[in-house]
């Protein structure tokens, strides 16, 4: 009887173990890191064209307007503070609409070349199913409303011979943005509403809320005697440590029964 008794409590002790080192560790997320590409704070360039100037006005939301009389004049939007982060970790999410005439939108790196376009990724290019006229410009009214992650966009090859809309890839695991170019081409009227980068908080792992009460609950169970840990200059034994002792006991009591039952 006392065998059988040993022996179901070693094993209740087991399988008690097993599942405490299986109980894996939750993971909780930072919350996402939004950079808004149209800040009110941006210091605000405007670049003519023909002798036509754009105008760059917010109302109370934060929505901009570029609009222009005609030929294709933009406003520069250049921020208090660069923008660097991780391509893979980063989705660009964009809603404008254009009234009338055409526009383009040039996000602007630290390596690009204001006046060859070099380095500037072009996010109205990647609109699904959508043409351009033959400056790359997207001339066709609607409302637009889209999201990309940063890692299938591209720089802009504005070039004749890439039709001003072909693709070179990005070559770093980093982009850091400075600035966006907003064009009002033939009088358009383009009304931003959000044009934003969102990069995913980091993971955090937490151990569980199992493994933190089973800890708690051995640790009052069985206080440390320090006194005694100084003297003997031992080293405080973990919650694992404690368990395997425990099994340890239980396997020597079993033993000691079985000797004295024979």
């Amino acid at each position: 009887m006392k065998k059988a008794l040993a022996f179901t409590v070693t094993a209740i002790l087991l399988v008690a173990l097993v599942v405490s080192l299986a109980i894996p560790a939750t993971a909780e997320k930072l919350p996402d890191t939004v950079y808004n590409l149209i800040p009110e704070d941006a210091e605000i360039t405007k670049i003519e064209a023909n002798g036509v100037e754009a105008s760059a006005t917010f109302d109370e939301n934060g929505v901009l307007t570029v609009q222009a009389a005609g030929a294709w004049p933009s406003v520069k939007l250049t921020y208090a503070e660069p923008y660097t982060f991780n391509i893979a970790d980063a989705t660009l999410k964009v809603k404008f609409t254009l009234t009338s005439g055409g526009t383009s939108f040039r996000i602007q790196t630290s390596e690009s070349v204001d006046t060859q376009s070099i380095n500037e990724i072009f996010p109205h290019h990647f609109i699904e199913g959508m043409t351009f006229d033959a400056a790359g410009d997207l001339a066709t009214p609607g409302t637009y409303e889209f999201e990309i992650p940063f890692s299938e966009l591209a720089f802009c090859d504005w070039t004749a011979e890439a039709v001003y809309q072909g693709k070179i890839p990005f070559t770093t695991d980093e982009l850091t943005l400075t600035s966006i170019l907003i064009f009002s081409v033939g009088g358009a009227q383009v009304i931003v509403e959000k044009l934003e980068v969102v990069v995913e908080g980091e993971d955090i792992i937490d151990i569980s809320e199992e493994t933190s009460e089973a800890t708690s609950e051995a640790t009052s169970e069985e206080p440390i005697d320090e006194s005694s840990e100084e003297t003997s200059g031992t080293t405080p034994t973990g919650d694992s440590g404690l368990i395997a002792l425990a099994i340890v006991s239980v396997l020597s009591l079993a033993g000691a029964v079985i000797i004295k039952k024979k």
